[in-house]
């Protein structure tokens, strides 16, 4: 789905989960700020090529399925993971805005997946 004119996650009410490819290609997202508090899960690819710079609303304890955050080109910070103790397999592949990440940070990350 190409939604290259949808701007906010307005409108989703108490769903949970952001399914496969949910958000794919919306490259005029730009911000999480709009996304429910009641979203714990994050599908394949579902906020793949957005404009999100930053993950804040994500939390130690959600579901990350594997690319659900890759291709996010201006991602630039990952702080707000760091007290977690997994990540799947491609979960930032190719952000290439993520220049640095300090994994001195990760005290609970037991290993690094491929392509992580």
């Amino acid at each position: 789905m190409a939604c290259s004119g949808l701007s906010s996650f307005n409108g989703l009410g108490n769903v949970t989960t952001l399914p496969q490819g949910s958000f794919y290609d919306c490259t005029s997202i730009l911000s999480l700020s709009t996304l429910p508090t009641t979203v714990t899960s994050y599908g394949s690819y579902c906020l793949v090529h957005t404009k999100i710079s930053n993950l804040s609303k994500i939390r130690s304890t959600d579901t990350l399925n594997s690319y659900c955050f890759a291709y996010m080109n201006s991602l630039t910070s990952l702080t707000t993971l760091t007290k977690r103790s997994s990540l799947p397999g491609y979960v930032f592949y190719n952000c290439t805005g993520l220049k640095n990440v300090d994994l001195s940070q990760w005290t609970s990350l037991t290993s690094i997946p491929t392509y992580a």
